[in-house]
């Protein structure tokens, strides 16, 4: 007879399905591409959540421009980070732009 003290644990409530990635064997990847590509999967979630809130990620510029020249991440992160930086020079411009106050103009009588 099993007493309830040698009984086994109980499964946990509310399984993830993140929790099959960490109890999966790991990748046959070596661990510091695997730890680039995470590092650019996390630039470029912060990247596009600033964007999506109306804060462009001024302080991200340095780390998306690593991403997209980083050989060790897959060819889709380096392309979504150029495009997110792309995207941030040209928000740079216009800012700079409205700070001049349009000095390019001819000046008028």
């Amino acid at each position: 007879m099993i007493r309830e003290s040698e009984s086994p644990a109980p499964e946990r409530q509310g399984w993830e399905p993140w929790e099959a990635r960490r109890a999966a064997l790991p990748s046959g990847l070596p661990v510091e591409i695997r730890e680039a590509r995470s590092d650019a999967r996390l630039v470029l979630y912060v990247a596009r959540a600033r964007f999506r809130e109306g804060k462009p990620p001024w302080d991200l510029a340095d780390r998306l421009a690593a991403v997209a020249q980083d050989e060790r991440v897959t060819v889709r992160t380096r392309r979504v980070a150029a495009q997110l930086l792309a995207k941030l020079r040209a928000l740079a411009l216009a800012r700079d732009a409205l700070g001049r106050g349009g000095t390019d103009a001819a000046p008028r009588p």
